[in-house]
């Protein structure tokens, strides 16, 4: 291993960020710190979400620590099956095909371009004033990640594109099975009348707010507990956080 990896922190090695050796080039110098802050950004960014997932509990924030859970798992399956090899120097003796680093930001901007163009424009996260610029910044670290990747050595292009594109994939299928596609376009029609009618409340678990309609397509349907989770999920619901409910008979 060469000696500025033998001399690279155990924190950074620990989340394979760590730098290049130090140039005489402020440029370089940027680019290394630049790219060793994006790798452990990937990191804090999964604790944060983590964390929000369990504070506020929307049912949102829930689905994405679900894609997260499940990208991360399927990328090591990869590893482990592909037994790709790093780069020569690189930092890390562990198998690097495909990137997680690349198939994490991958997941989250694919999970984001799904959620612009197959959920409601009325949704309450959309009103959050900070969901525009963090989302932006996701779909700007899709590009960012990758490319530090390759620059630390840690990772070929073809690994970390590799590493996106099954990110992408995973956020793609997750998001079109938890929101079952076609009963969502079943449903189009009478959940656009009743968002209006509730003030884009995203629970259905309270059958007394569904008419009689809206119900009788609901029994016919088996995905009826991830409608209810996730079809409608705005962030934040205030029914989400409510610690009991009364029962639907009530």
């Amino acid at each position: 291993m060469l000696e500025h990896c033998i001399r690279c922190p155990a924190l950074l090695k620990a989340v394979h960020a760590c730098p290049n050796p130090i140039s005489e080039d402020p440029i370089a110098n940027l680019l290394n710190f630049g790219s060793t802050f994006l790798s452990m950004g990937c990191y804090i960014s999964f604790l944060a979400i983590v964390t929000i997932s369990i504070t506020r509990k929307t049912t949102r924030g829930f689905c994405i620590f679900l894609l997260l859970l499940a990208q991360y798992g399927i990328t090591e399956v990869f590893k482990v099956g592909l037994q790709g090899l790093r780069p020569q120097g690189a930092c890390s003796t562990s198998f690097g095909r495909p990137s997680s680093h690349s198939a994490f930001v991958g997941s989250l901007a694919g999970w984001l371009i799904m959620e612009v163009f197959f959920t409601p424009a009325n949704a309450k996260f959309r009103y959050w004033k900070w969901y525009e610029p963090l989302r932006n910044i996701a779909f700007l670290a899709l590009l960012l990640v990758p490319s530090s990747r390759v620059y630390l050595n840690y990772h070929t292009w073809f690994q970390v594109v590799e590493g996106a594109a099954l990110g992408s994939m995973v956020a793609v299928g997750l998001f079109l099975y938890i929101h079952n596609f076609e009963l969502n376009q079943n449903f189009q029609g009478l959940l656009r009348r009743f968002w209006n009618e509730t003030g884009f409340d995203d629970n259905l678990s309270t059958s007394s707010v569904l008419d009689s309609q809206v119900q009788e397509l609901v029994d016919n349907y088996e995905m009826v507990d991830k409608l209810k989770s996730c079809l409608l999920y705005t962030s934040p619901s205030p029914r989400d956080r409510q610690k009991s409910r009364m029962p639907s008979s009530a």
